[in-house]
């Protein structure tokens, strides 16, 4: 097993030094935020926001590869205003692909991330206290697609995690990986 998984990341290293992106620069780091919505297993939360930061090395003009560490607070509507407030805390670690089409300045991207997801409730209507949702990080799976129109970055993704699924909007910018 070891040894097949050597040679895997052999193969793969070699063939990423031949195929290295031609027209856009190796690395870039986007940083988005936006709007996140839960559709099961959070608690009684609506809705919230997240923050995003995403290192990526571009394998070639149309493949990119990276890492993403995000932070989504999702917070209960009905709560607003009243004694204490319900959030929703999900923090993640991810492996991430992208594939773009195209090579001009706007170009559409479908993509996905898989990871660590560490999902947390705090309710502070009886004190300051937080309740996990699960004893340990959960592993977790994120398909997205959108649009990179030079540096500008607009998509939507939603993450699948076993307690707390949620669909985000996402719009940012992307420092580095333009044009050489």
């Amino acid at each position: 097993m070891k040894k097949s998984l050597l040679w895997l990341a052999l193969v793969l290293t070699v063939g990423a030094s031949y195929a290295q992106a031609q027209t856009y620069r190796k690395f870039k780091v986007d940083m988005t935020s936006g709007y996140s919505r839960p559709t099961s297993g959070v608690g009684d939360v609506s809705g919230g926001l997240n923050l995003s930061i995403e290192p990526k090395y571009n394998v070639t003009d149309q493949i990119a590869v990276g890492l993403k560490f995000e932070a989504t607070v999702l917070a209960s509507a009905d709560r607003i205003g009243s004694d204490g407030l319900l959030l929703a805390v999900v923090r993640s670690s991810s492996l991430t692909g992208e594939y773009y089409f195209g090579s001009k300045t706007v170009r559409p991207y479908l993509g996905v991330g898989v990871g660590l997801y560490r999902p947390a409730i705090i309710d502070t209507s009886e004190g300051f206290e937080s309740i996990d949702i699960g004893a340990e990080r959960q592993f977790g799976f994120a398909p997205r697609l959108g649009l990179q129109m030079g540096h500008f970055r607009l998509g939507v993704e939603y993450n699948m995690v076993k307690d707390s699924n949620f669909f985000s909007i996402k719009t940012g910018t992307t420092i580095g990986g333009g044009r050489k």
